[in-house]
């Protein structure tokens, strides 16, 4: 199995070993979606393939399998839950615990766009990920900490920054006013292997029932 794979292991089992058979696909996501689910889904095929879709907020944010990854829930996956047979687990993970684990991993990571705010209109350009609806993160650096910031269609969905203390929400996303680098890392440029999911904290009931519809 691949590194990516591997890493993405934990949190709360909420249903296990379920038929994808009996699974409608898009019933499930939407379900996921009212419930603002945060977690993963594990779906097994025949030849020991596996997919794992990650989700935050109920937003999907990629899709990891041997293959590779891609953002958002991947169509080749959609495919095979409607015409193979396969099993499913659901996971709840807590959407802090994923986005404090990225922090260190995104720091080191070399983004395609870094930018140096000193000559940048630093409220403008947040306002315009917003309103071009980005799905990413954005990672910034200041004097006395650093920060990460995750997006989904323009929509800031968790921040968090990192100084001697954490800090979330709103506070976190003030301290991104200040500072003095920016780095923006969209879903497909996320390496999976480096995240370390740890055990969630926030209840969430699923029915059985729901994973039963044709």
């Amino acid at each position: 199995m691949g590194e990516g794979m591997e890493s993405m292991e934990g949190g709360e089992l909420l249903t296990k070993g379920v038929d994808t058979y009996y699974v409608d696909f898009q019933k499930l996501l939407s379900f996921l979606s009212a419930q603002e689910f945060s977690g993963y889904l594990s779906l097994r095929f025949d030849k020991e393939e596996e997919y794992k879709v990650l989700f935050m907020d109920g937003k999907p944010i990629m899709t990891v399998s041997e293959r590779g990854k891609e953002g958002g829930v991947a169509k080749e996956l959609i495919e095979r839950v409607s015409s193979e047979n396969g099993k499913m687990d659901i996971f709840k993970l807590d959407q802090e615990e994923i986005i404090e684990s990225l922090l260190p991993f995104i720091e080191e990571l070399k983004a395609p766009i870094e930018l140096e705010t000193r000559y940048l209109k630093v409220k403008e350009f947040l306002k315009d990920l917003t309103e071009k609806k980005y799905n990413g993160f954005l990672y910034f650096l200041s004097k006395d900490g650093r920060g990460l910031i995750f997006f989904s269609e323009g929509d800031v969905l968790a921040a968090v920054y990192s100084n001697k203390e954490r800090e979330w929400g709103e506070t976190a996303l003030s301290r991104a006013e200040n500072a003095e680098k920016f780095k923006l890392v969209k879903f497909e440029e996320i390496t999976l292997s480096l995240i370390h999911i740890s055990e969630p904290t926030r209840p969430l009931y699923i029915s059985y029932a729901v994973f039963c519809l044709k």
